[in-house]
Order: structure tokens, then sequence, then C-alpha cells
């Protein structure tokens, strides 16, 4: 063979090489997951080597973020056409993304995986709108009440079991000396959203939905309107009669009694100084009207496609993997936080070595509340909350707290709806 035609011959082979190179490589699946929490990043490490180890046909990039910029990008890339494959969110924020047609379903998934019958009962059904589940929870957090059960015993008070036993119990230890409030009897965190969160809790607690999910109207300006919202404005002015709102760690100082509606997690990370103090501190479930009305809301953390997903099977099978006992576990653990969904941890030795885990996991019971689960609650809780939050502070009556609210959330409805 002429040198020349030699030459000729090994660029031709040369050239089929790299393209045939080239299009192994292009028959990779590219997945993009995005996560939040920092304490996350070496985590995220070991499981895109274990999964890619286990699935050579994907490619796995996993990004991690705060929760709020991720949802403003998500809203530009999905615009664009360029949202990731596998996004995290909380479960009270999933339905407005349902709304909006960026989640696809994974009943499909479902039929055939065997997650579902590990999951806690009842949680997943959050996640299910017009007959479809559209996210798949994995890790859960109570909202429930911290009792310093030292100040509760000091002042001779047991733990409340109804309204009215709470109400009296705020009364007996709220304590007010010449330099003010040395002993809050029971604290609520005082803004826009918890101010609606609570109102919509209590009346779910009297049998009423203020806001139906499929609604076009709210339904809040009624009996079980007035009389929840008039335990709200006594129970606050009781506990917190300077109108001022003292952080969880006042209850170190013994200086707090009881505070309403602590996510779990705000509760661990003081756990080493009321180990520390060797304070005796509870967590339970919040009482309701009546005795054995108790509950406690939750919120979930959720995996979910995107409905721009080219490849949804290998996305699922991302969350599969994700899912996996031991892996979900070494997720819990390096979050350091969460509870897990999964029913088969519930007597794990690591998970409930955390602080406070076993009286966390005690409050998972029947009746569980997300809160409202309305498509448009993100839209109208803010501007209807302002009206209850002034409520509770003395500056607008009852009724026309009342009356305001619902206004406002039948205004922000008849836009949507």
């Amino acid at each position: 063979m002429p040198r020349r035609k030699h030459m000729q011959f090994w660029v031709l082979v040369m050239a089929m090489l790299a393209l045939f190179a080239g299009s192994g490589s292009a028959e990779k699946k590219q997945l993009t997951m995005w996560l939040p929490f920092d304490q996350l990043s070496d985590w995220s490490k070991d499981f895109i080597a274990e999964f890619e180890s286990n699935n050579p046909d994907i490619e796995l990039s996993v990004e991690i973020m705060r929760v709020t910029l991720m949802r403003e990008k998500l809203m530009v890339t999905m615009a664009a056409g360029m949202a990731p494959d596998i996004v995290y969110e909380a479960a009270n924020m999933v339905f407005p993304l349902i709304q909006q047609g960026f989640m696809l379903p994974l009943d499909d998934y479902l039929k055939t995986s065997g997650i579902e019958g590990d999951l806690i009962p009842g949680v997943i059904d959050a996640f299910r709108v017009n007959g479809r589940t559209w996210a798949l929870p994995y890790s859960i957090w109570p909202l429930g009440d911290v009792y310093n059960m030292t100040v509760m015993g000091n002042a001779g008070v047991a733990q409340p079991t109804n309204w009215d036993e709470m109400l009296r119990a705020t009364r007996r230890l709220t304590q007010v000396d010449q330099s003010g409030v040395s002993v809050y009897g029971n604290v609520r965190i005082l803004n826009n959203i918890r101010a609606f969160n609570y109102l919509d809790l209590e009346m779910e607690q009297l049998g009423v939905i203020g806001v139906p999910p499929q609604s076009a109207t709210a339904s809040i300006n009624n009996d079980a309107g007035r009389t929840a919202l008039s335990y709200l404005v006594d129970i606050v002015q009781a506990g917190m009669p300077d109108g001022r709102t003292p952080g969880l760690a006042e209850m170190l100082q013994n200086k707090i009694a009881i505070y309403h509606m602590v996510p779990g997690w705000d509760l661990v990370r003081i756990a080493d100084q009321v180990a520390a103090l060797d304070l005796d501190i509870a967590y339970t479930r919040m009482v309701g009207p009546e005795t054995g009305k108790d509950i406690v809301m939750y919120n979930a953390g959720s995996l979910y496609i995107t409905q721009s997903c080219k490849n949804p099977d290998a996305a699922w099978r991302v969350i599969e993997a994700f899912m996996e006992p031991t892996t979900l576990k070494n997720h819990i653990l390096a979050h350091g936080a969460s509870l897990s969904m999964r029913r088969s941890h519930i007597f794990d030795d690591q998970l409930r070595s955390f602080p406070f885990a076993q009286q966390l996991m005690g409050t998972l019971i029947e009746p569980l509340s997300l809160g409202s689960r309305h498509p448009f609650y993100a839209n109208f809780r803010e501007i209807a909350g302002g009206f209850i939050l002034q409520a509770l502070k003395g500056q607008l009556s009852i009724p026309s707290a009342l009356e305001q609210a619902e206004r406002a959330i039948n205004v922000v409805l008849s836009d949507f709806m």
C-alpha cells in the first residue's frame, strides 16, 4: 500500500473509532437532580458514584442549592425547556406545581416498585391529586408542641389535653414581674403565614376545612372560624402578654413553658444544649378542642420527575436508588434532622439514636395534618394571614379579621380559578 493511501486508511480508521466512541458516549442518558441542604454534598458524591456504577447507561449530576433559589430557577428553566429531571420539594408546596403541570405522575412506577407498602401510612395521600400520585415522599418531620417539664413541674401544672386546659395552664404558667415577662406560658411565632396556619389547623380540629382543595371560595367567616380565632386570641394574649415572640433557645433559660407548632428539626438543633443543662423537655402532639382530638402537623421532603424530563424511566431508577433502605438511611444520617418515610426504619438503632428521635417518631400517628391542600394556598396564605395576625395582636376584631381574610382569599381565587 502506497504511503499516501496508508495514511488515508489510518485517518479513516481513527475517525471511525472517534465516531464510535462519540456515539457510545451519546447513548448515556444525562440526568440532573436538584437537592437542598449543603450538608448533603459529600453524601451526594457517594450516591452518584454508586448509582453510576450500578447504572452505567446513565450519567447523573446532583446540584445542591437553597430551596428558595431552587424554586426561582425552576420557573425559569421550565419556561426555557431546560429544567432538571428530578427535583426536591416540600409537601406543602407541591400543589401549585401540580396545578402548573410541572410534574409527571408516578403511579405506573409505584405499582411495580413495592416502595409504597413501606411508607408511613397516609402521608403519600397528600401527593395524590385527581387520582394520580405526583411526588414520592422520602423524609418527614412533625410540627408539634415543646414542653419545658421543669417549668411545668415547678408551677404544679400538668400537661393539658384540650383547649380549655391549655388556656388555664397558660394563664398559670405566665409570670410577669416589674422587669416584664419572666416566663412565657405559651409561645407562638407571630407572622402572616403562621397566623393563617394556626387558624387553618384549629378549624380542621373542629371538623371544618376553611379552604377546601377544589373550592373557588373560602369558608372561614363562620362559627368554626370564630371559635378557633377566639381561642387563638386568648392563648396568644395569655401566653405572650407583651406581644414579643421569644426564640426557642429561651426555653433553655426556663423562660418558656410551652412552645407551639415547633418543627422537629428545630428541637434537634438545640439538643446538645438541652442535654448539657439536663433539662426535662417533652415533644408532643398538639391538643384539640376536646380531649382525644390531638393532632400533629407534618411536612415531608419529596422527589418528583419534571414534566420536561426526556428519560422518565431512567429518572425513576434514580428515585428508586435514592429510596433504597441503606441509601435513604445514609441520606437521613447526613441530613441530621429528618425522619425517614420508610416504616422499616422506625426501629433502626442508628436513626433512633438521634436526639428526641423516639419522641418525634411517636407523634406520627393518625390523624396527621399537612395543613391547607388548596393548589393556590401559597398565593393567599400571606395576605389572609395578615388580617388574622392583626386579630392575634388585638389590632382588629375577630369578626372583622375573618371577614377581611375570607374576602382576600376569594379575591385571589377569583383570579386563578
